[in-house]
């Protein structure tokens, strides 16, 4: 191995609009331009704008048909394209971590890194736990938290030393971030994310209701998909929110909706490190959101954005605040811009690489 080129394999369930994959967007394209080879393994044959973006660049995806459930033809597809491919390292993400580093440690690779991108107990079920306390202990595989405390939370749950579970804060590519120059406005304010219990839809629309409700002129638009999109577009009409929330579907350019956003909310009752609050922070929004899992490491309270906690009382205190004060917003907007350079996409991959390096040594 060159040392100063790797073979990488990613792997990962499938690549959409969520924050897992935008990671791993993020460091295959950086981790190119540091000269590395880098493929990607979706387990599932899922195609969406990621991997069209990734596809136009050249990136090189490999989609392997996954079945519900345990899929162990999975292994032996992955047997078969490492021989292939030779890869220094396997980097794998969420649940494939159990088929990748199997199929890793099978064909002698050493280098097998493992993304943990959330509090443990809230990234995989007890049967998936029990598999990575497996690949930790007799498969080598590295483990790279997020954040400090997700980093804790794998040391309770595995019993490994912190020594052994290395910090990464996620990246975004800060040259496409469309920097806030404005911050008259107090209007629009912006939620992205995942129709699912860890984003706390619906405690966020009982806030916004009582927020319109106190008199003040405001709209929330709420961008994603989602189990729970068709319960919160009930609750949305039976509070006759339907001409102040409004429902927006997918977007490609994350960056040109937040530009015109006027504050930014994220209520989510857990998170590792969210992509999209790193994405608001390198745009200079001004931040709402809930004092849980990495989201301190991120946001300095009153400084570089307000936290909460992610109830209906914590959420309108906060909304209310940033909608009343001008200076408010523009503080945390200019202060969010400067911190988000500790989270650059070429400093997480240079980082990783790093790692890389070490794990390749065994």
């Amino acid at each position: 191995m060159n040392k100063n080129f790797m073979k990488i394999i990613q792997i990962i369930p499938l690549l959409d609009l969520a924050g897992a994959e935008t990671m791993c967007e993020n460091l295959t394209n950086s981790l190119i331009k540091l000269g590395h080879e880098v493929v990607v393994i979706s387990l599932y044959d899922y195609h969406s704008v990621v991997t069209e973006r990734m596809e136009k660049k050249g990136i090189k995806i490999i989609y392997l048909n996954k079945k519900n459930g345990l899929d162990l033809s999975l292994t032996f597809k992955l047997i078969k394209i490492f021989k292939e491919y030779k890869p220094d390292v396997v980097h794998s993400h969420l649940y494939a971590g159990k088929y990748a580093h199997v199929a890793a440690s099978i064909c002698g690779i050493t280098g097998k890194v493992y993304t943990i991108h959330n509090i443990a107990k809230n990234e995989a079920g007890k049967m998936n736990r029990t598999f990575n306390r497996f690949l930790f202990k007799h498969c080598h595989v590295v483990p790279v938290s997020l954040t400090a405390e997700i980093q804790k939370s794998v040391v309770d749950e595995y019993n490994i030393d912190f020594k052994d579970t290395p910090i990464v804060f996620n990246g975004v590519s800060m040259e496409k971030c469309h920097i806030k120059n404005e911050y008259t406005g107090n209007k629009r304010i912006l939620h992205i994310g995942r129709f699912s219990t860890q984003k706390n839809h619906e405690v966020l629309v009982k806030a916004f209701s009582t927020v319109v409700n106190r008199g003040n002129d405001v709209s929330l638009y709420l961008y994603g998909q989602g189990e729970l999109k068709e319960s919160i577009k009930e609750q949305v009409n039976n509070l006759h929110m339907d001409k102040n929330i409004f429902f927006c579907g997918l977007t490609n350019d994350v960056y040109s909706v937040m530009e015109s956003s006027d504050i930014f909310v994220l209520p989510s009752l857990f998170e590792g490190m969210p992509m999209t609050l790193i994405e608001a922070m390198g745009t200079g929004m001004p931040i709402l959101a809930s004092n849980v899992g990495g989201i301190p490491d991120m946001i300095e309270n009153e400084k570089s954005g307000l936290l909460c906690e992610p109830t209906v009382d914590g959420i309108v205190a906060g909304l209310e605040r940033l909608i009343s004060s001008e200076e408010d917003r523009r503080t945390y907007g200019h202060n969010a811009v400067i911190s988000s350079e500790k989270f650059s996409a070429d400093k997480m991959a240079n980082d990783y690489y790093k790692i890389y390096l070490k794990a390749c040594k065994g």
